[in-house]
């Protein structure tokens, strides 16, 4: 196995800079999916934005990043 230098992770220096997106599924009891979309700025740990819903398309998501 490679050996690395194991280096600490630093914050990005300016907030609103650097932002994290994930999005998950799960399922529901009765078996509806739903998705949750959820940003985080990567400076303070901020959460940005969640969105919860059966389903998220692109042009909503570039609308939540606006």
């Amino acid at each position: 196995m490679p050996q690395r230098l194991r280096q600490p992770r630093t914050a990005p220096a300016v907030l609103h800079h650097t932002w994290a997106l994930d999005v998950m599924s799960d399922t529901l009891y009765e078996g509806r999916r739903f998705r949750i979309l959820t940003i985080m700025d990567e400076g303070n740990r901020e959460g940005l934005a969640v969105e919860a819903d059966s389903s998220i398309p692109s042009a909503r998501v570039g609308r939540i990043l606006e």
